[in-house]
């Protein structure tokens, strides 16, 4: 299969994640809310947040081709708590959260779909006052 050349590529790329995490959480990002450029994103959140979503596909992938990915699934269940733990408020609204965090808590089941949508609106709103 084409796709299974790159699962050592895939395998390097999460173990190196795996490395980098500090207390399973990732601490830069080199990126931003691309919905709202203006937004300020705590860079642990987003950074964390996106890794859960690579990691989330990878371990997808890797499933799909019928390799052992449970230890980072493991990974990932340790890190979706402790983003819960960390991140995630009572009322489900997430530390400094924007569209875009909101809508990535949301694809990788962080939080519900009422959450999501309550706190998006929030967020479209403020953007809209300016």
């Amino acid at each position: 299969q084409a796709c299974a050349k790159y699962i050592p590529l895939v395998k390097s790329v999460l173990d190196l994640q795996i490395k980098t995490a500090e207390n399973l959480l990732w601490t830069q990002a080199t990126y931003n809310d691309w919905l709202n450029i203006d937004a300020q994103c705590d860079e642990t959140v987003f950074a964390t947040l996106h890794n859960i979503v690579m990691f989330e596909m990878a371990i997808k992938y890797l499933d799909i081709l019928g390799e052992d990915s449970s230890i980072y699934r493991q990974f990932t269940d340790k890190v979706r708590a402790e983003f819960t733990k960390q991140f995630i408020y009572d009322d489900g609204s997430i530390k400094q959260g924007t569209q875009t965090i909101y809508a990535l808590a949301y694809v990788v089941n962080l939080i519900d779909k009422n959450t999501a949508i309550k706190y998006l609106k929030i967020e479209f709103e403020k953007k809209q006052r300016i």
